[in-house]
């Protein structure tokens, strides 16, 4: 039997004092925390569902006076729920039936107090939600009455700056397990997403960290920016170089950085490739490249070092005679006449002299000659060549020169001698 304010309900003496209990402001209204009291009690069993039927007329009709009067004779509470595509209860949703418009209650159901068998039409509506099966006909309090609607289709935006407010580029953004990426110029990503729902978007890029990188939003109300900062490096670690020499005290430097002079022990690197350059004077410079790991200590071990060949002895002529067409050569090996690494050599026009040795030459004819020296080292054998190259005229003591010249009357000297003018 459907309640009204004068009947009796399974709690209370009548509908009005079931009313007057959850009207809490005593103002004759029932508001919607109040129609959520009365939900409550009905889901720990303290009221029927008839009386909080009942209840949320009363607050869809905005007053208690209101509600008794559409619960009189012949009268029936309509129940209508408003559910989404996937079945769930929609809240606050709008409902329209015979020039009354209510709202659902957190449960997705609200009443009319309609003449009971008569025929109605009733539809639902919400911001953020299309119709699916929103508008049915029906005849009053035969069966509740359920519509349906479903969410409506958006586009997000999404943007990605780093910390310093700069657009990010091809930055990828993961929305409902969806992965797009922000354009080339740095542009926004778009989803298409399901109007007025929750959503979380989570922003990454190669070499960067997350600053604020993570946000959940309500589709489509504003541009959602995600924010990351450049990851920062880790300084290098340090690793560790020994080095040792044959013989020791030669320079070890590593990429610019000294370590001191072998024998070198745990000198202290940044980590990566390195050149090892090891120096000693009288020694060919030696080098090495190593990598040097954090941690961790390279040795090179003991590196043998090479003597620099020995310095070679300049051999220069100290005078050359001319005489009866002959030509004597006296050699001058650091002030000495003999060389201390072995037996000096002249080669005059490919002719083989010797220190003291003496050939005929042609007079009058240019000739060129050298020096060669030839010695045994302790180790190898070096052969020095071409230390001076002349041109000499060899003449005879009976050769005679005439000289011409233009203008006239230039003095003539030979060997600094003044033999007359032309």
């Amino acid at each position: 039997m459907p309640i009204t304010c004068t009947t009796r309900t399974e709690h209370y003496a009548t509908g009005k004092k079931l009313l007057q209990h959850y009207d809490l402001n005593e103002d004759g209204v029932i508001e919607r925390a109040e129609s959520i009291d009365a939900a409550q009690d009905y889901f720990d069993d303290k009221i029927t569902k008839e009386e909080l039927d009942f209840v949320v007329l009363c607050y869809d009709l905005k007053s208690i006076d209101a509600a008794c009067e559409a619960a009189g004779p012949d009268k029936c509470v309509q129940h209508v729920k408003v559910l989404d595509d996937h079945n769930q209860p929609i809240s606050y949703a709008t409902v329209q039936c015979n020039g009354q418009t209510v709202e659902t209650d957190l449960y997705g159901i609200t009443g009319f107090s309609l003449d009971e068998g008569k025929s109605y039409t009733t539809k639902a509506s919400k911001a953020g939600y299309e119709c699916h099966v929103c508008k049915k006909n029906f005849t009053a309090c035969t069966s509740t009455i359920s519509l349906l609607l479903k969410k409506k289709k958006c586009t997000q935006s999404i943007q990605v700056k780093d910390d310093k407010g700069n657009v990010l580029r091809q930055a990828k953004v993961i929305v409902d397990g969806t992965t797009k990426y922000t354009s080339m110029f740095g542009g926004p990503c778009s989803f298409e997403l399901t109007s007025g729902v929750e959503y979380e978007a989570v922003a990454s890029k190669s070499g960067y960290e997350c600053h604020d990188c993570k946000k959940s939003f309500t589709a489509c109300i504003s541009t959602i920016t995600l924010i990351l900062k450049p990851t920062e490096l880790p300084p290098p670690g340090k690793g560790y170089l020994t080095v040792n020499t044959s013989p020791t005290g030669a320079s070890i430097t590593a990429d610019g950085v000294s370590c001191g002079l072998t024998p070198v022990t745990n000198c202290e690197l940044a980590s990566g490739s390195k050149t090892v350059t090891i120096a000693k004077s009288g020694y060919d410079t030696e080098s090495r490249t190593v990598t040097i790991t954090a941690g961790e200590t390279t040795n090179l071990g003991t590196i043998t070092l090479t003597p620099e060949p020995t310095p070679t002895e300049d051999i220069v002529i100290e005078d050359v005679c001319i005489k009866r067409s002959r030509i004597y050569f006296k050699i001058c090996n650091r002030g000495s006449t003999t060389s201390s690494k072995g037996t000096a050599y002249c080669y005059v026009a490919g002719i083989f002299f010797d220190t003291k040795d003496y050939r005929a030459l042609r007079a009058g004819r240019c000739y060129d000659y050298y020096f060669s020296k030839q010695y045994t080292d302790t180790d190898k054998e070096i052969k020095v060549c071409a230390f001076e190259h002349k041109n000499c005229m060899i003449i005879s003591e009976t050769a005679s020169i005439t000289f011409t010249s233009s203008p006239p009357n230039a003095a003539v000297l030979v060997d600094g001698t003044l033999i007359g003018n032309t």
